[in-house]
């Protein structure tokens, strides 16, 4: 079970790399309608590189995963919200890192 969520962690953050490629214009995302601005574009970067992080220090077994799994749920969420049309399939990757960091924190 732990190969399969530090896979959805890994997959999500990468995700979050079409928002830094687009904002930047590096590569065309078709699947990515509304623009994004190169401030924006940073914050998906650093998401996604948040994202990495937590998924390596949750493999690590990290006494404090939680807090970097919280973090960036929340700030993963609030791209997801400003980018509503475009990226509201990311809050179930959330939910579910979220559940996991309950678990971690305060058990079931």
């Amino acid at each position: 079970m732990k190969i399969v969520f530090s896979v959805i962690v890994f997959l999500h953050g990468l995700l979050h790399l079409l928002g830094f490629v687009k904002g930047f214009g590096f590569n065309e995302v078709k699947q990515l309608i509304l623009p994004i601005n190169k401030s924006m574009a940073v914050l998906w970067l650093t998401t996604a590189i948040i994202i990495l992080i937590y998924g390596i220090s949750f493999i690590m077994n990290s006494k404090y995963n939680w807090l970097v799994g919280f973090i960036v749920v929340v700030l993963s969420q609030i791209l997801i919200i400003l980018f509503w049309s475009d990226a509201k399939f990311g809050t179930l990757p959330n939910i579910i890192i979220f559940g996991c960091i309950y678990y971690i924190f305060w058990g079931l």
